[in-house]
């Protein structure tokens, strides 16, 4: 593949890999920035380039292991020192949780030294000499030379279709851009290529009434997770070992413009109580069965059961760099049939900040997304205010309210955040409640708009919290 993007004047970046791209496979990437017109970087600038976390990590340190990485320029005259940043879990195996946060917070706001937890930056750092404009500075992602032999590789991909190479600068080494001290000079886009297809996903309502549609979502993934977008074929669906249900659409067409997946909104009519299972044969023969679906008497009263995702995270701070609010909810009401879901970014991290447009783009997704009947859509953030009482989600009922985040002087601790809150219809929600770096406590509390409390986050072991009912 080679792919580049253009920031007027900041210069121009390109990338050069392996395609198609797969998880799984190793090679070499060259990430090439050429500084614009406008562009000059003197002796004690940086270039920081920034390697996705889909990707093994980058190391410096050894030629014969995985992710070896160097750097080098068309510039004569220039000493290049290639740097990694700190991860947090680097710290970790040095030292404690408490040293590892002190230390992780003194490289992103002394010596920009930190990797963000999306990934890992390397500084390429101006030694000697200057570059100009023209010239190029090149990341070699994987060094596989004959005397470099740790070829990059890519470990997973989640959900994302693209996975992306960053640069940013610092012309004189001085940090005076805001927030991490480097200016974006440029992003490139690495497509992903799913394979085969290996599971078929199919998801029905837990519990719906006599007489009521069963909707159905089904979706092609291969065995790396990823949907398979561009497979095509016949969907057929029927009831697997009986069941009170009759299934009113047989057949189904999935096309290249459908992504992989289709929403059948009414596969099913329920005929009885009890419960019943679907079965869908999609391409290939690739069979899959639904979740159990309890018919109830119609009008009986008892709950029903929904299912959502309220805690989202986005490219808007630590999420996939190439998901945005739209996309989630997207995935989430037609890829993973979902009854609600909220994308719910941290309002201020150290190196970035949620600003006016970015929260229209937040309402506006709430707002389009949202089907009365179907999928509810809550909009949401982070509030990360660490320093006084830990993270706290914040959620309205209104797709139209305003954003108060933590860093501003009117909302930046829990009291004046619940007073700006009272007036609307919001809840907050503790995050993190045993974690003592970013745990949220119980000295700042508020009844009326705190009735929930997150009590587990089972993929981050570190923030497992205790089941605390109020």
């Amino acid at each position: 593949m080679d792919l580049e993007d253009t920031i007027e004047g900041a210069g121009r970046l390109s990338v050069q890999g392996p395609s198609p791209l797969r998880v799984g496979q190793a090679g070499t990437w060259r990430v090439t920035f050429r500084l614009g017109e406008r562009t000059t970087i003197e002796t004690g600038g940086e270039v920081r380039f920034s390697v996705e976390r889909e990707f093994a990590p980058p190391q410096v340190a050894d030629p014969a292991r995985a992710g070896y990485t160097t750097v080098e320029t068309t510039a004569e005259g220039v000493r290049l020192e290639l740097i990694r940043g700190h991860t947090f879990p680097d710290l970790l195996d040095e030292c404690g949780f408490a040293e590892a946060t002190r230390r992780y917070e003194t490289d992103f706001a002394v010596r920009r030294r930190g990797s963000f937890n999306r990934g890992v930056n390397l500084f390429a750092v101006v030694r000697e000499g200057a570059l100009g404009p023209g010239d190029e500075v090149t990341l070699v992602y994987g060094d596989a030379r004959e005397d470099a032999r740790g070829a990059g590789v890519l470990v997973s991909a989640r959900m994302e279709r693209r996975i992306g190479f960053r640069v940013a600068i610092d012309p004189d080494g001085r940090a005076r851009a805001p927030y991490s001290g480097f200016s974006q000079a440029g992003r490139c886009w690495v497509e992903l290529g799913a394979g085969e297809p290996e599971r078929l996903l199919v998801v029905a309502p837990s519990v719906v009434g006599v007489g009521e549609p069963v909707r159905l979502n089904v979706a092609l993934f291969d065995g790396d997770r990823l949907l398979c977008r561009h497979f095509e074929g016949d969907v057929r669906v029927e009831v697997a070992a009986g069941g009170p249900v009759a299934v009113n659409r047989r057949h189904a067409c999935l096309t290249h413009a459908h992504g992989g997946h289709i929403r059948l909104h009414v596969a099913a009519v329920a005929t009885a109580p009890g419960v019943a299972r679907l079965r869908v044969t999609g391409p290939g023969g690739l069979c899959g069965i639904s979740n159990p679906i309890v018919v109830r008497p119609s009008g009986d009263g008892c709950p029903r059961v929904f299912w959502g995702d309220i805690h989202l995270h986005s490219r808007h701070s630590d999420g996939p760099a190439s998901i945005g609010p739209a996309d989630y909810y997207r995935i989430a009401r037609d890829v993973y049939g979902l009854d609600f879901a909220s994308v719910t970014d941290h309002d201020a991290e150290l190196v970035y900040r949620i600003g006016p447009d970015d929260w229209r783009e937040f309402q506006q997704a709430a707002r389009e997304f949202n089907l009365p009947g179907e999928f509810v859509t809550l909009l949401g953030y982070e509030y990360s205010e660490r320093l006084i009482d830990g993270d706290r989600n914040v959620y309205f009922l209104r797709d139209d309210a305003p954003i108060f985040r933590s860093c501003d002087s009117d909302s930046d601790s829990p009291e004046k955040l619940w007073a700006k809150l009272a007036p609307l219809e919001a809840m907050t929600v503790p995050h993190h409640t045993v974690s003592n770096w970013i745990g949220a406590g119980f000295d700042h509390h508020d009844a009326q708009i705190l009735s929930l409390i997150h009590i587990s986050e089972p993929t981050r072991p570190l923030y497992i919290s205790y089941a605390v009912f109020c």
